[in-house]
């Protein structure tokens, strides 16, 4: 098998020019691929065999986003909860048939093999793959994945990040997979090898090294540090690595960031993120500890292979600037310190919120999220109002920024947690968070009935939640998925508008695209959202809790007049 990693591959384009200045009988090979051979493969997306190709008449098919609904992997060929969105069937002549799939952590297929081959194509998150009698690989977004036919393999999340990717497939005599046992937790377990020559690193040894000294804070690390606070919802694993490294860097604590480095890469951050965030913080913990751990990220990276093609440019494109808002803050700062320290203030402005903070290769709900991770473990609570409201318009919710000082609270102590609590506290009561009244009349009240109970909720006012309420009255059946929501099949696809959030709260209604599907989370299992994201609908007010009955529900959802 092969993987082809992202960027390994130069752009080209187009023939004309590919073959410029080239004998007519020379071969185009690309002078910088880094195909690696491996023993591992992509997860055949299809649940069953595949049906034979239908003859249609002759022309062009759009397959419109949202027109297919989604299904929940089967148990008998996964182990965890996956989802499987399909894109296309074949269609004769051609045999080829493609599916996005997503992986929750843990998640896997089972032994299997492609009577034609398969490409995957990774999407989202962090994934497995192994041939048998091979290593176990990691994949990441941008990866292509390229498994021969007969080749017995499986893939999926790992187990701290979920995963999503595309694969495709041809049929051979109707069938396109051959379904084999399951793999076990002892063959899932073992360890991966990152794409380079050297594997990750373990906290093992090291805690048996504090064993030797300390056998009660061995003891606290494994079933406390590991063993629970990174598995806790509300905050995922991906957010909690940024949250860790934060304040690791903001400490200056070095010995612990090569671990703490590959386990972010591990958990979905990318080597570019990984890069912004000691570059961002470098002007908000200092610069000396930024260039410090710069020279320990130095040799994470040249351990996985990560070159610069895969770091953020100094210069280039930066994202749009509210114009308006920012020259409230720079003449609010300017009337308050411009006399007392004019070059701050001017270097706040310039570098800061019209540089650093457009820098594309971090979202600034990351960039606030590191921010006040470093805050807080520095003890610098001036600082925290401003930072904290500015994470929440980013994007932070209530809930994760309660999970980011309870992961502070072990990685810069309790007392700075402690120093910060009221300054969080005050700023999350003034936030805007209650929904509104319910006799306004530009708000939109809906019921929905789940057995012989009732739960309530607010509308978003947002076009795809206007096109939700003309389906209304509704009766759905919703099946669970995950064990955070239950989803169900609307009878058409909702028009879209904006960007899909990657973030939910419980009782958010959302629409989930492609599919025409809607769900209700009533749980929060601390994973954000793959892309392209879900839109939110509505807000449940009261009731939730009926969602989380076990097994298939039916739902009326209905305007409450």
């Amino acid at each position: 098998m092969e993987i082809n990693r992202s960027g390994s591959q130069p752009s080209g384009t187009g023939p004309a020019t590919s073959c410029a200045n080239r004998g007519s009988h020379e071969p185009i090979v690309p002078r910088s691929s880094r195909t690696t051979r491996f023993t591992a493969t992509a997860l055949s997306l299809l649940l069953g065999p595949a049906g034979t190709a239908s003859a249609e008449p002759q022309g062009m098919t759009v397959t419109r986003s949202g027109s297919q609904p989604s299904n929940k992997g089967s148990d008998q060929y996964f182990t965890g909860s996956v989802r499987v969105d399909p894109l296309f069937q074949p269609k004769a002549p051609s045999r080829v048939s493609g599916a996005y799939v997503s992986f929750e952590p843990g998640a896997r297929s089972a032994w299997h093999t492609h009577p034609l081959g398969q490409t995957l194509i990774v999407t989202a998150g962090t994934g497995w793959v192994q041939e048998w009698n091979g290593e176990k690989q990691e994949i990441r977004p941008g990866d292509v994945v390229w498994t021969p036919p007969g080749v017995k393999h499986w893939h999926g999340a790992t187990a701290t990040s979920g995963m999503t990717h595309i694969a495709i497939q041809e049929s051979l005599d109707g069938k396109n997979v051959e379904w084999m046992e399951k793999v076990s937790d002892e063959q899932y377990g073992k360890t991966a090898s990152a794409p380079g020559p050297s594997a990750l690193p373990s906290v093992a040894p090291r805690l048996g090294d504090v064993g030797a000294v300390s056998p009660a804070l061995e003891g606290y690390t494994q079933r406390v540090l590991l063993g629970d606070l990174w598995k806790r919802p509300g905050l995922s694993p991906r957010d909690r690595s940024i949250v860790t490294l934060a304040a690791l860097v903001a400490r200056s604590q070095t010995v612990e960031l090569p671990f703490y480095l590959n386990l972010a890469l591990d958990n979905g951050l990318r080597p570019a993120e990984l890069s912004e965030i000691i570059t961002h913080l470098a002007f908000y913990s200092g610069w000396a500890n930024a260039m410090a751990a710069a020279a320990v990220a130095k040799d994470v990276f040249a351990g996985r292979t990560i070159g610069s093609d895969q770091l953020p440019p100094a210069s280039g494109p930066r994202l749009p600037l509210d114009e308006a808002a920012e020259a409230q803050r720079a003449a609010r700062v300017a009337e308050d310190f411009g006399q007392v320290a004019p070059g701050v203030v001017q270097y706040t402005t310039d570098l800061l919120f019209r540089d650093l903070w457009l820098r594309p290769a971090l979202a600034p709900r990351d960039r606030s999220l590191a921010t006040v991770s470093a805050l807080v473990a520095t003890g610098q609570v001036a600082q925290i109002t401003f930072h904290l409201n500015r994470a929440m318009d980013n994007g932070l919710t209530k809930t994760e920024a309660s999970e980011t000082l309870a992961q502070l609270a072990f990685y810069a102590g309790w007392p700075n947690v402690f120093s910060a609590l009221p300054v969080v506290k005050s700023v999350l009561e003034k936030r805007p968070g209650a929904p509104p009244p319910a006799n306004r009349g530009s708000i939109m009240r809906l019921k929905l009935t789940v057995g012989g109970k009732v739960a309530t909720a607010t509308l978003v006012d947002s076009a795809t939640a206007r096109d939700f309420v003309s389906l209304m009255p509704m009766t759905l059946t919703m099946d669970d998925l995950f064990k955070r929501e239950k989803f169900g099949h609307l009878p058409r696809a909702l028009s879209g508008d904006g960007e899909g959030a990657r973030t939910y709260e419980v009782g958010d209604v959302v629409y989930w695209p492609p599919g025409p599907d809607v769900a209700v989370f009533y749980r929060h299992d601390g994973q954000r959202i793959p892309a392209p994201g879900i839109t939110v609908l509505a807000r449940i007010d009261s009731g939730v809790e009926a969602f989380s009955a076990p097994g298939p529900l039916r739902v009326t959802i209905e305007r409450l007049e």
